[in-house]
């Protein structure tokens, strides 16, 4: 418990850091630019989003995987991984390489055209200062060079070596902030910090492959002596390919809304729903921190029919991601728009209203969400059908409000809310209690328990 708990520590002090790259950055960006290159900003971060997702769900493999080589000799491996036995980490390495490999080329093709298609399309593209095409290809190359590194990352957080992953990927992003800040302060244009954005991803690669050397010479050094394990190949792709689809229905369901309003309704309008969804979603990334430092724990928990093991994560994760969602919420509803005066911003937030049922939708959003990771942690993807059909329900009815009503943003917002609300927010968490017969006041009594177990063990190592 004290290794997760400092993992944890380590991992949400990176991601705040992480998001820092978009917190510190908007006060900056929406008091220096107009509203045509923050709406830009916005969509250039939402194809970032696009691309990380083109990764197709082996991300979260990787970490499951190379958990997998130090779990317990006697787990059944055939039951969750349809394995014989226990892999090591040379041949899963091997295996992911040749993966990831595929992706890179897919990737750089998809953005390369669809991704310009869109930005050459866009109906305000002459009034940002930059090109917005040029832009996005360059942010391209940067997401696949940030996809790789990430795989690298997600190599440490399945061997448990939480603390080390999160200081890993923490300096490039300092690098990037800081070269961005200095960029947007001295009044250059969003190309230069597109260029930070790029030079970050360099330094993040160069700095995993330092790390995972003697990994990387093991799996060279094996290359010319045995082929790639195609069983282990399977296994991956096997839960991986069903993961990444719902990926992309979730980012149909999260974000595809941003794409369309930046086609239908004046820059000043996406500048101002994109200002709350990067807002909202730092708070997420903070408060699913826990969610996805425990992931490899759970795993393993799973493969060896730990019970008890399962209940604490699955309630901890449960119980801080609600938690810190809605009190990061509550913050930004109070305290954002004085905020906003202070610094003497050029955008503003949606209205308080719409604010409010953003930060309640999007709550049930990242509950049932929390519920669905915990699932694929048993390396089954039962959602997705559900995550599919969802997102293409909202693209489709976010179309035709900002096609044919005059509903503006609000069209968008609640046809996200009314479609997850029909099956997802409420399904997935129903059967994750289900199937590991836990109820809600089980899981609050384990949430309180393990609260007063490990808050003492989170002071002495903030404050040692």
């Amino acid at each position: 418990m004290s290794k997760l708990v400092s993992g944890t520590i380590a991992q949400g002090a990176s991601t705040i850091i992480k998001m820092m790259g978009g917190v510190i950055l908007i006060p900056l960006i929406v008091r220096t630019y107009n509203h045509s290159d923050v709406a830009l900003w916005y969509l250039l971060n939402t194809g970032i989003a696009f691309a990380s997702l083109l990764e197709f769900g082996f991300g979260p493999a990787v970490s499951r995987f190379f958990s997998y080589t130090q779990v317990n000799s006697a787990a059944d491996f055939s039951e969750i991984n349809k394995l014989n036995s226990k892999p090591n980490a040379t041949d899963v390495f091997r295996a992911f390489s040749k993966i990831y490999f595929v992706l890179t080329i897919v990737i750089l093709v998809g953005a390369g055209t669809l991704g310009s298609a869109y930005f050459s399309s866009l109906p305000w593209k002459n009034e940002t200062t930059d090109n917005p095409t040029h832009l996005w290809m360059i942010v391209s190359v940067s997401c696949t060079i940030n996809l790789l590194s990430t795989a690298l990352n997600n190599i440490l957080v399945g061997q448990m070596q939480i603390t080390r992953a999160a200081k890993l990927s923490t300096i490039p992003q300092l690098f990037y902030l800081i070269l961005a800040i200095i960029f947007i302060s001295s009044g250059k244009n969003l190309s230069w910090v597109v260029t930070a954005h790029f030079l970050g991803a360099l330094l993040n690669l160069s700095l995993h492959l330092l790390t995972h050397k003697a990994l990387i010479r093991s799996a060279l050094n094996k290359t010319n002596a045995s082929p790639v394990s195609q069983e282990i190949i399977s296994a991956i792709w096997a839960p991986s390919w069903r993961m990444g689809i719902v990926l992309v229905g979730a980012f149909l369901i999260n974000q595809s809304s941003t794409l369309l309003i930046g086609r239908y309704l004046p820059a000043s309008e996406l500048a101002k729903y994109g200002l709350a969804l990067q807002v909202f979603s730092a708070i997420t990334a903070v408060s699913t921190t826990f969610n996805r430092t425990s992931l490899p724990l759970l795993s393993r928990a799973f493969a060896e029919k730990n019970e008890h093991q399962i209940k604490r994560l699955i309630a901890l994760s449960t119980g801080l991601t609600s938690i810190s969602f809605l009190s990061g919420s509550i913050f930004l509803i109070i305290l954002s728009q004085p905020i906003l005066s202070i610094i003497g911003s050029k955008v503003g937030l949606p209205e308080t209203t719409m604010l409010i049922f953003m930060a309640l939708y999007l709550f049930l959003e990242v509950n049932h969400s929390t519920f669905a990771s915990i699932i694929t942690a048993k390396n089954t993807v039962p959602f997705l059908g559900a995550a599919l059909f969802s997102g293409l329900a909202i693209v489709a009815t976010s179309w035709l409000s900002l096609r044919y009503t005059n509903f503006g943003l609000w069209g968008p917002v609640l046809a996200q809310a009314t479609v997850q609300a029909a099956y997802n927010n409420w399904y997935w968490p129903r059967k994750v209690f289900k199937d590991n017969r836990i109820n809600f006041v089980d899981n609050l009594k384990i949430i309180i328990n393990e609260f007063n177990r490990a808050y003492p063990i989170a002071y002495r190592k903030i404050f040692r």
